[in-house]
């Protein structure tokens, strides 16, 4: 009776194991479907130090930390929109957490960046997307020359300097929390990265860069109270800020994330003003003949929602117009046809309306 029950036992046991390695091998046969199946695989890479940003950032893009997505052609593959907004790449850059910017995409389309909330308090990832030669589109890392927080990157036109936003101290205190503007040379001697001097960078908060054609830099800057939108123009002497915008563009609300298009003739930005479609709406103003920009027009339902809308920026061809939303729910990236704005097929990067406000100024002898 003995040698049945302990038979019986061992028979149960072996029962057991080989149930426990089939429940093991279809686990992993169904995540390998699920990967192929359009799936993005999001792994991080970890770091020897056991901290998260240790590396200096674009570090020729390293081809091991880099890793392929099921995605391919341009934009990612995805279908292009139409009159109605809708999120872009769903599960490749929309995902479940919130995503804090749209894709800051280099002049030919090929490549773009990303920053993603991971963690409170604003704890980031960032991300760079790049198409290869067959089409095909890999994710990787970007690391910084500092552990502290990392955001907003924005890459110059000519390709040769990559702005963000960070928390890291200018002042070497380590109790410092004030946003600056930073400002790394891609130019292969891999050098560090550097605050913009003032009158740039303050003792309030700065963000939101972006670097028009001409080398003029936009950003967002809380010196004044609330948050409003400044333009910077480097002279032989330093940095100058211009004072382009004035009262008829920046409001006693929140204005913030300007984008200055190809032709410079329409500025884009986001507000919580009153009279709009939501809590914060795109705006947009027209260069007049004079040179100076005209009063703010909301971009209306199409575009805005009784939620949020940040970061309006146009795709490098000028076709598509991409905005941050949390209309449901989660901040995600959507896209829809510029046509909306009356600027189908504008491309963007250029600052030729503020330039044109230089001369009207010189011309009028303002």
């Amino acid at each position: 009776m003995q040698k049945l029950d302990r038979a019986c036992f061992f028979w149960f046991a072996a029962v057991l194991l080989v149930a426990g390695g089939l429940a093991l091998l279809a686990a992993g046969v169904g995540q390998l479907l699920s990967s192929s199946s359009g799936q993005a695989l999001v792994s991080e890479r970890a770091d020897p130090l056991g901290v998260r940003e240790p590396a200096p950032v674009m570090e020729k893009g390293k081809a091991e930390y880099a890793h392929p997505i099921p995605a391919r052609g341009p934009y990612l593959g995805q279908t292009p929109p139409g009159a109605k907004a809708e999120r872009f790449a769903p599960g490749l850059v929309s995902t479940p957490r919130d995503e804090h910017g749209v894709p800051a995409f280099t002049p030919d389309g090929s490549e773009f960046y990303l920053t993603r909330v991971v963690g409170p308090p604003w704890d980031f990832e960032n991300l760079r997307f790049r198409m290869g030669r067959n089409g095909a589109w890999s994710q990787e890392t970007v690391r910084f020359d500092h552990r502290e927080r990392h955001a907003e990157i924005f890459v110059s036109r000519d390709g040769k300097r990559l702005y963000c936003c960070s928390l890291r101290p200018i002042s070497g205190d380590p109790d410092e929390q004030t946003w600056n503007l930073w400002v790394k040379d891609l130019d292969g001697k891999d050098r560090p990265s550097r605050p913009l001097p003032p009158p740039v960078n303050s003792s309030f908060h700065e963000c939101q860069p972006f670097e028009a054609a001409d080398g003029s830099l936009f950003f967002t800057s809380w010196r004044d109270g609330s948050p409003d939108l400044f333009r910077a123009v480097e002279r032989s002497g330093g940095w100058v800020l211009d004072e382009g915008f004035g009262p008829a563009v920046n409001s006693p609300q929140e204005d913030k994330g300007a984008f200055v298009s190809e032709d410079g003739d329409r500025l884009l930005f986001w507000s919580n003003r009153p009279g709009g479609e939501g809590k914060d709406d795109i705006y947009l103003c027209r260069v007049h003949a004079d040179g100076r920009w005209g009063a703010p027009v909301n971009a209306g339902p199409l575009v805005n929602s009784p939620f949020r809308e940040w970061y309006p920026r146009l795709s490098p061809d000028g076709r598509y117009l991409f905005f941050l939303s949390d209309r449901t729910g989660d901040f995600d990236v959507y896209w829809i046809d510029a046509s909306v704005l009356g600027a189908e097929k504008t491309p963007s990067a250029s600052c030729a309306g503020i330039v044109r406000t230089e001369a009207a100024q010189k011309r009028s002898g303002r």
